[in-house]
This record gives C-alpha cells, structure tokens and sequence, in this order.
C-alpha cells in the first residue's frame, strides 16, 4: 500500500465506525408500540390512545379497556365490566374511582399505572377488537407499549410512524 493510500485509509476506517457508533446509539427519546413485531414509533409527548373491547372468557360478559399514552406515562383512562368475578374486581371499592353506570355496568377511571411499559396479551382473548388512535389494528399475539424508550436513528427511520 502506497503511502498516500495509508494516509487515507485509517481516517476512512474512523470515520466509518464513528458514524455507525452514531447511527445505532439510542439518542432519540420515543414511545414505542410493537404490534406482533411491528414497530411504530412516535414522540412521547404524542397522546396515543388504545381501545380494547373483549368477552370475559368465564362469565361471557363485555369488557372495556381505555388506555391513555403520553408524556411518558400510561394511564387505564377507563375500565368498564359487568360485573364481579374471576380476572375482575372481586367485590365493590377493589377498583379506586368506581362508579355504576346507568347501563347496569361498572366502571373505574384515570388509574395512573406506576409503569412505562404496558403489555396487552391477545392470545386468550374472546372476540377481542383492538383500536389505537382510532384505527382497528389486528394481532394475534401481543400489544407492547413502550411510554419513554431510547431508540437510534437507525430504528426511528426504519419504524413505521404512528398516527
């Protein structure tokens, strides 16, 4: 190798590990949804909402879970069943803000979880139906939601962006 080509080749070999230390390095704060594999990114400051509608696999009955993302915070906006028993509050007061509905159905509200990561597990549900911000989203095995995650710029521009 000439000596010009030396005088070259190891800034280029620097350089190029310089920038994909840079690349891969988790630098960007986001909230991370992974839908059986898929992941969608979004700021953490972006509210994202998601739905889940399902039959309790004893009694049969309908269930609501509304879960509020933003901020870096995952709160349980609003929980609505019909009534006590295996996989639910046990009796009335288990659930904190409880009220009874005009319908009959219980309900809790803004219960702010104590986690960044929520996992919704989709595999023994009964008829479940899944909406985020508004749109039906399919899944056979699992929802995770990451509130306030780092990822690298790599991951951000090959994610899928989250409406």
């Amino acid at each position: 190798m000439s000596l010009v080509k030396k005088k070259y080749f190891f800034p280029l070999i620097i350089t190029t590990v310089a920038l994909i230390i840079l690349l891969t390095y988790p630098v960007i704060e986001a909230c991370k949804v992974v839908i059986d594999g898929t992941v969608y990114v979004t700021s953490p400051n972006t509210r994202v909402s998601i739905r889940l509608e399902y039959e309790h696999s004893v009694e049969l009955s309908e269930i609501t879970e509304v879960y509020e993302v933003t901020n870096c915070e995952i709160r349980l906006a609003e929980f609505v069943w019909a009534g006590y028993g295996a996989g639910l509050p046990s009796r009335p007061g288990d659930a904190p803000n409880q009220s009874v509905s005009v319908g009959g159905k219980y309900v809790a509200r803004n219960m702010i979880l104590n986690t960044t990561t929520l996992k919704i597990s989709m595999r023994y549900r009964v008829n479940p139906e899944i909406t985020i911000n508004g749109e039906e989203v399919v899944s056979k095995e699992e929802i995770v939601v990451e509130a306030c995650t780092k990822i690298s710029v790599v991951e951000w521009v090959f994610s899928q962006k989250l409406r």
